[in-house]
């Protein structure tokens, strides 16, 4: 090969490579601006899902009306209410929507019977809920059925509280014909139901009072007369209104000492807080439903009035729906979800809801001792015993 014939060669060589190497890096350019495109586009996706999110996510909201003070000589409210109502929004917190204060959460200020008539329906109108949203509403007074209006002569007056279930408002007194301070349950409940949530759940606790001539209680018929009452048509209140109340006929709401707590209180925190979800009474998706709820609620609440009373105290909670009236538990349709369920809170034991153990079960990390003869063991939170079974299912209400 001659020195002219390799020039030529080289060229063509040296032409060829530039020829080739244009188009891959073309490609690579184009390659690089789509992939820089397409990761602008992901970013943008990504920020305008976390900002529109909770517009399209449904919440719990909550808030609790709470009466534990009346005049002194007129009635005692069942204690540690503070600690009750405490708890319950502590176990809500993580639902919460961002825009509902503290203030919002305890109703402060609506204890008397004026103040629930005329300012508690707008407040809670006003609450930051939407038609997808979920109230739990938790609402802790005396309550009685109240006497029939005599006029001087023993004839009974026409009054549109005789022989309604009312709510014991603070401003209760017992003066002339019949007790003032009392505000008609089923108005109260109408009230709650007026938000726009699509459901609302109103947990009762009716209180204790079971006997007092002097108002005209001669037995505790609350939850019978509520039958009825909760049995007419919706009127100011929309969407499904779900009314859970701590006890049944001639029962009392009864509380635990050791604890400082209502059975029936105690009993809605530990179902709300997630052990509501675990079996047997839930199916552990990490939303507690409406069935699985009081399904809880009720069997953890007679079982520990049974067990601190030695079998002497009986104590149902009855669950009724607004525009039906009492409901079965094995009536409660299902998928009604009330609230997420922390995934912290997955690990909750599922037949034992409290926290705290007997001491015969806790592990020791030391070697057995001798120890004296055991003392006879004290009633203790629901904790200690099995689970109760939860009841069959039937045809749901709709």
């Amino acid at each position: 090969m001659t020195p002219s014939n390799a020039a030529p060669v080289r060229t063509v060589r040296w032409k060829g490579t530039s020829t080739d190497a244009s188009p891959q890096r073309k490609y690579r350019r184009v390659g690089l601006i789509l992939g820089l495109i397409l990761a602008a586009v992901v970013l943008v996706s990504v920020i305008v899902a976390l900002l529109l999110a909770p517009l399209f996510t449904w919440k719990t909201a909550f808030v609790s009306l709470v009466i534990d003070q009346y005049r002194i000589g007129s009635l005692v409210a069942v204690p540690f209410a503070n600690e009750d109502k405490t708890a319950l929004a502590a176990s809500l917190a993580h639902s919460l929507p961002t825009d509902q204060t503290t203030d919002s959460v305890h109703l402060v200020g609506f204890e008397t019977s004026a103040a629930i008539r005329e300012k508690l329906g707008s407040r809670l109108f006003n609450l930051p809920l939407r038609s997808k949203d979920v109230l739990v509403a938790y609402v802790r007074a005396q309550s009685m059925v109240a006497p029939p209006s005599l006029d001087a002569d023993g004839i009974k007056r026409t009054d549109p509280l005789n022989n309604k279930v009312c709510l014991i408002a603070s401003d209760f007194r017992i003066e002339g014909e019949r007790p003032r301070g009392l505000v008609p349950m089923r108005e109260l409940v109408e009230s709650i139901g007026r938000e726009s949530s699509s459901t609302t759940l109103i947990a009762i606790d009716f209180g204790d009072l079971r006997w007092d001539p002097r108002a005209g209680v001669i037995a505790g018929l609350v939850p019978k007369m509520l039958d009825d009452e909760f049995a007419e048509p919706q009127r100011k209140a929309t969407g499904a209104n779900w009314v859970v109340g701590s006890h049944d006929l001639f029962e009392y709401s009864g509380t635990y000492l050791p604890e400082r707590r209502t059975f029936f209180a105690r009993s809605l925190e530990l179902g709300l807080s997630g052990a509501a979800d675990a079996a047997p009474w839930g199916d552990g998706d990490l939303l507690v439903e409406l069935d699985e709820l009081l399904r809880f609620v009720s069997a953890w609440t007679s079982q520990w009035a049974r067990q601190s009373s030695g079998g002497r105290s009986l104590q149902n909670p009855v669950v009724w729906k607004l525009g039906v009236g009492r409901v079965p538990l094995s009536s409660v349709p299902p998928n009604i979800a009330v609230v997420r369920v922390p995934t912290a809170k997955k690990k909750v034991a599922k037949d034992k809801p409290a926290s705290d153990k007997p001491a015969s079960e806790k592990p020791s990390q030391e070697k057995q001792q001798p120890t004296a003869p055991e003392k006879k063991a004290e009633p203790s939170s629901p904790a200690a015993q099995p689970a109760p079974v939860p009841p069959q299912k039937s045809p749901a209400v709709p």
